[in-house]
């Protein structure tokens, strides 16, 4: 583990599962649903999501005239990318910040690489995530965070995808949307790019440039909200695409307020 410090608030990265932040503490309070209670490498931390985030349909995609198929690791489909289960290179650290990288391995029929970089300051920790292609690839990127419960979304969405039969997420629709009551695994999207939560009564700001939202509260341990720069099966339906040596990047950042 490599741990990042700024005075009360640490932070825990393993490289060797993802590139993942493992711990995030504020004031000694943890936020972050660690490893000893998953049930599988999906299921802890805050871990990127590359070259595709959440689920592509039955784990299928047609690009430029050639069908491929990938790892179905939530059978029948595919989910979160290639990377949150390898080991990465760290690049740089010091003692508030650590740059990682990785290739996107060989379940991704593309060649490409992924940084990763990390940086806790005094009132928040900020995630910035790229991809860059070596080859002509559909790309997608994201983060997904457990945050541990009791934990709950504050923000009133603007809009929502709703899930098909399979999970997948459909056209927007529905205004004005809470993510209160029933249990969700649902795209939403927010104009302002914020989304506030609380977690063990400590109210959390999340600001991302990345345009969609997963919400996923049916696990009691843990509450994730994801930013995704567009919605599942996106590298299917619609996929954006990168040339050799171009990258697409994004930002995530998670602030807090006074501990309660």
């Amino acid at each position: 583990m490599i741990r990042l410090d700024h005075g009360d608030n640490a932070a825990l990265i393993n490289k060797t599962c993802g590139g993942r932040l493992a711990s995030l503490k504020v004031c000694d309070t943890e936020l972050i649903v660690g490893a000893e209670s998953a049930r599988s490498d999906f299921g802890w931390g805050i871990y990127p999501m590359v070259p595709f985030a959440g689920r592509v349909r039955n784990g299928w995609f047609r690009f430029q005239g050639v069908d491929y198929q990938l790892l179905q690791r939530m059978p029948p489909h595919a989910i979160h990318g290639t990377v949150d289960d390898t080991v990465w290179e760290v690049v740089a650290t010091d003692e508030r910040s650590i740059t990682l990288r990785t290739e996107l391995g060989p379940h991704w029929p593309f060649a490409g690489d992924v940084e990763h970089k990390i940086e806790i300051g005094p009132k928040k920790i900020r995630f910035e995530l790229g991809v860059t292609a070596a080859t002509t690839m559909p790309a997608q990127v994201g983060w997904h965070p457990w945050f541990v419960n009791p934990a709950s979304v504050k923000t009133l969405f603007t809009q929502w995808l709703p899930r098909d039969g399979e999970g997948m997420a459909g056209a927007p629709t529905q205004l004005g949307l809470p993510v209160t009551g029933s249990p969700v695994d649902d795209c939403f999207l927010h104009q302002s790019g914020e989304v506030e939560i609380e977690v063990l009564g400590l109210t959390l700001m999340l600001r991302s440039d990345c345009s969609h939202w997963v919400v996923y509260n049916g696990d009691q341990r843990g509450l994730c909200v994801e930013p995704q720069s567009g919605p599942p099966n996106e590298i299917e339906a619609n996929p954006l695409v990168l040339e050799p040596g171009e990258s697409l990047t994004r930002w995530f950042e998670i602030e807090w307020s006074a501990v309660v």
